[in-house]
């Protein structure tokens, strides 16, 4: 099955047959790939969430390996919900994230942000399709774990 098949409104879904490490690690190409293309090739910094069930930690390293080898900086945020991703792409000055959450029975949903809006449409298509070719860009970044709920308690309390 082509990653293109797996596109559900604004998020790729599929079972865990269709999200192994290789897989992960391909989209995770693909989408550092599409960064780098959009940003003009240098290295971003680029936020990883996951939902809270432990089946998403294969994801989440096979993305991470993934944008890696694009040559991008990882942020790992962790178990977030769809606000905390949101808070830490914008908190942490980053060019977009990926964020993997269970869609309910066995199936994952991947919701790719490219910028401070979810991918959908066209921009989704060309992911997918990247991800389905060879042609990915090629570096070396870093990953840190990074703890956002502090800012966005604190960020919060400003606002109320």
């Amino acid at each position: 099955m082509s990653f293109v098949e797996l596109i559900h409104d604004s998020a790729l879904q599929g079972d865990a047959s269709h999200f192994d490490v290789a897989a992960a690690t391909r989209l995770g190409r693909a989408c550092g790939t599409a960064l780098r293309r959009r940003t003009g090739g240098g290295a971003q910094v680029v936020v990883l969430g996951r939902g809270g069930n432990g089946d998403e930690l294969v994801l989440r390293d096979g993305l991470a390996r993934g944008l890696l080898l694009s040559g991008h900086d990882v942020r790992d945020v962790g178990v977030a919900s769809a606000e905390l991703f949101a808070f830490a792409i914008s908190h942490l000055g980053a060019a977009g994230g990926v964020l993997v959450q269970p869609a309910g029975a066995g199936t994952r949903t991947l919701t790719f942000s490219l910028g401070k809006r979810p991918l959908a449409g066209d921009a989704l298509l060309e992911l997918a399709s990247l991800a389905d070719g060879e042609d990915f860009s090629a570096g070396a970044g870093s990953l840190a774990l990074v703890d956002v709920v502090p800012a966005a308690r604190a960020a919060a309390g400003s606002a109320g």
